[in-house]
C-alpha cells in the first residue's frame, strides 16, 4: 500500500488520514547487562539506560 493519501483506500467505516509517524533511530548493538544488573536498571542495553530521579536530584 502507497504512503500517498490519494492511492489509500479506507477500510469500511475508517480513515484515510495519517494518524501517526514514527521515527527510530537506528541502535548500536551494545553488550546487555546481567540479568539482576538488568532488572535493576529497567534495561537490558547500557545506552538505553535513562535513570529518573523525582525532583531531577541524583541522589
Amino acid at each position: 500500500m502507497s504512503p500517498v493519501r490519494n492511492e489509500i483506500k479506507p477500510p469500511p467505516g475508517g480513515c484515510a488520514l495519517t494518524l501517526a509517524m514514527a521515527s527510530v533511530p537506528p541502535q548500536p548493538y551494545v553488550t546487555p547487562y546481567e540479568p539482576d544488573e538488568a532488572l535493576k536498571r529497567g534495561t537490558i542495553f547500557e545506552n538505553l539506560c535513562f535513570p529518573f530521579h523525582i525532583g531531577g536530584d541524583a541522589t
